[in-house]
Protein backbone atom coordinates (compact mmCIF):
# COMPACT_ATOMS: atom_id res chain seq x y z
CA UNK A 1 0.00 0.00 0.00
CA UNK A 2 2.23 2.40 -1.28
CA UNK A 3 5.06 4.43 0.72
CA UNK A 4 5.36 4.57 4.83
CA UNK A 5 4.96 7.72 6.15
CA UNK A 6 7.49 7.80 9.00
CA UNK A 7 7.16 10.67 12.17
CA UNK A 8 3.25 10.68 11.71
CA UNK A 9 1.10 11.83 14.70
CA UNK A 10 -0.50 9.23 16.49
CA UNK A 11 -3.49 11.60 16.83
CA UNK A 12 -3.79 11.42 12.55
CA UNK A 13 -4.17 7.86 12.61
CA UNK A 14 -6.60 7.68 15.22
CA UNK A 15 -8.74 10.10 13.73
CA UNK A 16 -8.56 8.03 10.42
CA UNK A 17 -9.77 4.97 12.30
CA UNK A 18 -12.73 7.01 14.29
CA UNK A 19 -14.01 8.27 11.33
CA UNK A 20 -14.38 5.35 9.56
CA UNK A 21 -16.72 2.17 10.11
CA UNK A 22 -14.90 1.35 12.62
CA UNK A 23 -15.40 4.26 14.81
CA UNK A 24 -18.39 2.73 16.00
CA UNK A 25 -16.28 0.20 17.94
CA UNK A 26 -15.38 0.22 21.33
CA UNK A 27 -12.17 2.16 22.76
CA UNK A 28 -10.12 -0.29 23.71
CA UNK A 29 -10.70 -2.11 19.79
CA UNK A 30 -9.81 0.71 18.27
CA UNK A 31 -6.91 1.46 20.22
CA UNK A 32 -5.05 -1.36 19.42
CA UNK A 33 -5.86 -1.47 15.58
CA UNK A 34 -3.76 2.13 15.95
CA UNK A 35 -1.20 0.85 17.17
CA UNK A 36 -0.23 -1.34 14.55
CA UNK A 37 -1.75 0.70 12.10
CA UNK A 38 1.05 2.56 9.54
CA UNK A 39 0.14 5.65 7.68
CA UNK A 40 0.89 5.44 3.62
CA UNK A 41 1.31 7.29 0.42
CA UNK A 42 0.34 6.30 -2.89
CA UNK A 43 0.74 7.95 -5.88
CA UNK A 44 -1.71 8.62 -8.65
CA UNK A 45 -2.78 5.39 -10.67
CA UNK A 46 -0.67 3.12 -8.55
CA UNK A 47 -2.66 0.69 -6.74
CA UNK A 48 -3.66 1.08 -3.31
CA UNK A 49 -4.72 -2.88 -2.72
CA UNK A 50 -5.35 -5.92 -5.36
CA UNK A 51 -6.48 -9.08 -5.40
CA UNK A 52 -5.46 -11.48 -2.60
CA UNK A 53 -3.14 -8.61 -1.15
CA UNK A 54 -4.11 -9.49 2.69
CA UNK A 55 -1.92 -6.26 3.85
CA UNK A 56 -3.42 -3.84 2.08
CA UNK A 57 -6.35 -3.24 4.30
CA UNK A 58 -6.61 0.53 5.01
CA UNK A 59 -8.59 3.87 5.34
CA UNK A 60 -8.37 7.01 3.01
CA UNK A 61 -7.10 9.94 5.19
CA UNK A 62 -6.87 11.78 1.94
CA UNK A 63 -6.94 11.79 -1.74
CA UNK A 64 -9.45 9.66 -3.84
CA UNK A 65 -9.15 5.93 -4.92
CA UNK A 66 -11.61 3.75 -7.62
CA UNK A 67 -12.29 0.38 -6.71
CA UNK A 68 -12.78 -1.32 -10.15
CA UNK A 69 -13.25 -4.53 -11.81
CA UNK A 70 -11.33 -5.96 -15.18
CA UNK A 71 -13.74 -6.90 -17.75
CA UNK A 72 -13.34 -9.12 -20.26
CA UNK A 73 -11.74 -7.02 -23.39
CA UNK A 74 -9.00 -6.21 -20.50
CA UNK A 75 -11.06 -3.14 -20.01
CA UNK A 76 -11.40 -1.56 -16.24
CA UNK A 77 -14.73 -0.85 -14.83
CA UNK A 78 -15.03 1.43 -11.60
CA UNK A 79 -17.38 0.45 -9.22
CA UNK A 80 -16.90 3.04 -6.50
CA UNK A 81 -15.21 5.97 -5.19
CA UNK A 82 -13.26 5.96 -1.58
CA UNK A 83 -13.14 9.38 -0.34
CA UNK A 84 -11.25 10.62 3.30
CA UNK A 85 -13.16 7.96 5.97
CA UNK A 86 -14.15 5.30 3.25
CA UNK A 87 -12.26 1.63 3.33
CA UNK A 88 -10.32 -0.66 1.11
CA UNK A 89 -9.70 -4.03 1.37
CA UNK A 90 -12.07 -5.21 3.81
CA UNK A 91 -13.59 -7.93 1.07
CA UNK A 92 -10.33 -9.91 1.85
CA UNK A 93 -11.86 -10.48 5.06
CA UNK A 94 -15.22 -12.68 4.34
CA UNK A 95 -14.41 -14.80 1.01
CA UNK A 96 -11.92 -16.41 -1.38
CA UNK A 97 -12.78 -14.59 -4.61
CA UNK A 98 -11.86 -10.51 -4.85
CA UNK A 99 -11.67 -9.89 -8.35
CA UNK A 100 -11.23 -6.66 -7.63
CA UNK A 101 -8.40 -4.00 -6.98
CA UNK A 102 -8.19 -0.45 -5.90
CA UNK A 103 -6.20 2.49 -6.87
CA UNK A 104 -5.50 6.28 -6.26
CA UNK A 105 -6.58 8.44 -8.93
CA UNK A 106 -4.88 11.58 -7.08
CA UNK A 107 -2.12 11.51 -4.64
CA UNK A 108 -3.92 9.23 -1.92
CA UNK A 109 -2.75 8.67 1.78
CA UNK A 110 -3.70 6.35 4.26
CA UNK A 111 -3.89 4.47 7.02
CA UNK A 112 -2.99 0.29 6.60
CA UNK A 113 -4.73 -1.74 9.11
CA UNK A 114 -3.34 -5.13 10.80
CA UNK A 115 -5.48 -7.54 8.67
CA UNK A 116 -4.61 -10.47 10.95
CA UNK A 117 -6.09 -8.55 14.11
CA UNK A 118 -9.12 -7.97 12.10
CA UNK A 119 -9.65 -11.31 10.99
CA UNK A 120 -9.57 -12.70 15.05
CA UNK A 121 -11.72 -9.66 16.04
CA UNK A 122 -14.06 -11.01 13.57
CA UNK A 123 -13.95 -14.37 15.15
CA UNK A 124 -15.20 -13.12 18.73
CA UNK A 125 -16.24 -10.03 18.25
CA UNK A 126 -19.99 -9.06 17.32
CA UNK A 127 -19.77 -5.58 16.84
CA UNK A 128 -16.70 -6.05 14.49
CA UNK A 129 -19.26 -8.68 12.70
CA UNK A 130 -21.47 -5.81 12.71
CA UNK A 131 -19.57 -2.85 11.71
CA UNK A 132 -17.94 -4.97 8.36
CA UNK A 133 -21.32 -6.16 7.14
CA UNK A 134 -22.81 -2.76 7.12
CA UNK A 135 -19.77 -1.27 5.86
CA UNK A 136 -19.89 -3.98 2.60
CA UNK A 137 -23.57 -3.39 2.23
CA UNK A 138 -22.62 0.91 1.79
CA UNK A 139 -20.26 -0.57 -0.81
CA UNK A 140 -22.90 -2.07 -2.47
CA UNK A 141 -25.14 1.06 -2.93
CA UNK A 142 -22.28 2.54 -3.93
CA UNK A 143 -21.59 0.32 -6.56
CA UNK A 144 -25.29 0.88 -7.21
CA UNK A 145 -25.75 4.32 -7.93
CA UNK A 146 -22.17 4.51 -9.67
CA UNK A 147 -23.32 1.95 -12.11
CA UNK A 148 -26.66 3.40 -12.83
CA UNK A 149 -25.65 6.84 -12.99
CA UNK A 150 -23.08 5.46 -15.29
CA UNK A 151 -25.60 3.58 -17.48
CA UNK A 152 -26.81 6.98 -19.18
CA UNK A 153 -23.91 9.30 -18.31
CA UNK A 154 -22.01 10.57 -21.77
CA UNK A 155 -18.04 10.86 -21.34
CA UNK A 156 -18.61 14.49 -20.62
CA UNK A 157 -20.72 13.88 -17.87
CA UNK A 158 -18.60 11.02 -16.21
CA UNK A 159 -15.49 13.36 -16.50
CA UNK A 160 -17.06 16.01 -15.02
CA UNK A 161 -18.38 14.12 -12.45
CA UNK A 162 -14.46 12.98 -11.22
CA UNK A 163 -13.08 16.09 -11.86
CA UNK A 164 -15.79 16.87 -9.38
CA UNK A 165 -14.68 14.23 -7.10
CA UNK A 166 -11.07 15.00 -6.86
CA UNK A 167 -11.32 18.72 -6.65
CA UNK A 168 -14.25 18.36 -3.49
CA UNK A 169 -12.38 15.41 -1.58
CA UNK A 170 -8.52 15.52 -2.20
CA UNK A 171 -6.19 16.83 -0.17
CA UNK A 172 -3.99 17.78 -2.84
CA UNK A 173 -7.16 20.47 -4.40
CA UNK A 174 -5.94 23.60 -3.05
CA UNK A 175 -6.67 27.17 -3.38
CA UNK A 176 -4.91 28.97 -5.59
CA UNK A 177 -3.95 32.13 -6.10
CA UNK A 178 -6.83 32.85 -8.68
CA UNK A 179 -9.57 31.07 -6.58
CA UNK A 180 -9.46 28.04 -8.54
CA UNK A 181 -9.08 24.59 -7.37
CA UNK A 182 -5.94 22.44 -8.55
CA UNK A 183 -6.26 19.00 -9.52
CA UNK A 184 -2.68 16.27 -9.27
CA UNK A 185 -4.15 13.68 -11.53
CA UNK A 186 -2.79 12.56 -15.00
CA UNK A 187 -4.85 12.05 -18.08
CA UNK A 188 -4.79 8.20 -18.06
CA UNK A 189 -5.82 8.41 -14.30
CA UNK A 190 -8.68 9.94 -15.37
CA UNK A 191 -9.04 7.88 -18.81
CA UNK A 192 -9.14 4.66 -16.25
CA UNK A 193 -11.54 6.09 -13.57
CA UNK A 194 -14.29 7.02 -16.26
CA UNK A 195 -13.66 3.94 -18.34
CA UNK A 196 -12.08 5.01 -21.72
CA UNK A 197 -9.37 5.46 -23.29
CA UNK A 198 -6.80 8.99 -22.69
CA UNK A 199 -7.22 10.14 -25.97
CA UNK A 200 -10.97 10.54 -25.73
CA UNK A 201 -9.70 12.48 -22.02
CA UNK A 202 -7.78 14.81 -23.76
CA UNK A 203 -9.81 16.08 -26.05
CA UNK A 204 -12.98 16.41 -23.42
CA UNK A 205 -10.28 18.42 -21.56
CA UNK A 206 -9.52 20.69 -24.14
CA UNK A 207 -13.26 21.24 -25.04
CA UNK A 208 -13.66 22.31 -21.37
CA UNK A 209 -10.82 24.40 -21.57
CA UNK A 210 -12.28 26.02 -24.57
CA UNK A 211 -15.45 26.64 -22.63
CA UNK A 212 -13.44 28.18 -19.45
CA UNK A 213 -14.15 25.12 -17.40
CA UNK A 214 -10.58 24.64 -16.35
CA UNK A 215 -7.19 25.42 -17.47
CA UNK A 216 -4.77 22.87 -18.34
CA UNK A 217 -1.18 22.67 -17.34
CA UNK A 218 2.06 20.82 -17.23
CA UNK A 219 1.01 17.79 -14.35
CA UNK A 220 -2.14 19.85 -13.45
CA UNK A 221 -5.93 20.82 -14.23
CA UNK A 222 -7.00 23.92 -12.79
CA UNK A 223 -11.39 23.81 -12.24
CA UNK A 224 -11.89 27.14 -13.08
CA UNK A 225 -16.09 26.87 -13.22
CA UNK A 226 -17.21 24.05 -10.61
CA UNK A 227 -21.31 25.00 -10.44
CA UNK A 228 -21.20 24.75 -14.49
CA UNK A 229 -18.99 21.25 -14.01
CA UNK A 230 -21.81 19.84 -11.68
CA UNK A 231 -24.52 21.09 -14.41
CA UNK A 232 -22.68 19.21 -16.77
CA UNK A 233 -22.67 15.67 -14.60
CA UNK A 234 -25.92 15.90 -13.20
CA UNK A 235 -28.06 17.81 -15.34
CA UNK A 236 -28.05 15.86 -18.71
CA UNK A 237 -28.51 18.26 -21.83
CA UNK A 238 -28.52 21.20 -19.77
CA UNK A 239 -25.19 22.51 -20.20
CA UNK A 240 -24.68 26.08 -18.74
CA UNK A 241 -23.45 29.19 -20.40
CA UNK A 242 -21.54 30.90 -18.83
CA UNK A 243 -22.42 33.62 -16.27
CA UNK A 244 -24.71 31.59 -14.18
CA UNK A 245 -25.03 29.34 -11.10
CA UNK A 246 -26.70 27.04 -9.02
CA UNK A 247 -28.46 28.27 -5.74
CA UNK A 248 -30.27 26.41 -3.75
CA UNK A 249 -31.32 23.87 -7.07
CA UNK A 250 -32.06 26.62 -9.07
CA UNK A 251 -29.90 27.99 -11.64
CA UNK A 252 -29.52 32.12 -11.73
CA UNK A 253 -27.88 34.08 -14.18
CA UNK A 254 -24.86 36.38 -12.77
CA UNK A 255 -25.23 38.37 -15.97
CA UNK A 256 -28.52 39.83 -14.73
CA UNK A 257 -29.32 39.47 -11.63
CA UNK A 258 -32.58 37.70 -10.35
CA UNK A 259 -32.83 35.61 -13.89
CA UNK A 260 -33.33 31.95 -13.29
CA UNK A 261 -33.19 29.14 -15.51
CA UNK A 262 -35.30 25.94 -14.71
CA UNK A 263 -33.28 23.26 -14.86
CA UNK A 264 -34.94 19.34 -13.86
CA UNK A 265 -33.36 17.55 -11.15
CA UNK A 266 -32.22 14.18 -12.14
CA UNK A 267 -30.32 12.88 -9.21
Amino acid sequence: MGTRVDGVSPDIVSAAIGSSFLGVLPRSLRDGMQREAQLRRVAPGAIVTDDGDILSIGIVVSGLARVNVEQLDGHESTLRYVRPGGSVGVEILVGDRHPVDSRAVSSTVGVQLNAGRLKALLHREPQVVQAIAQELASWLLDACDLLAWREGASVRQRLAGVLLEVTHDSAVANASGGGDLVVLCTHQALADAIGCAREVVSRALLAFAREDLVALGRGKIHVLDSVRLQVIARHPGQDLPNGVEVVQGHVFSRMVPGTVIAVTDNN
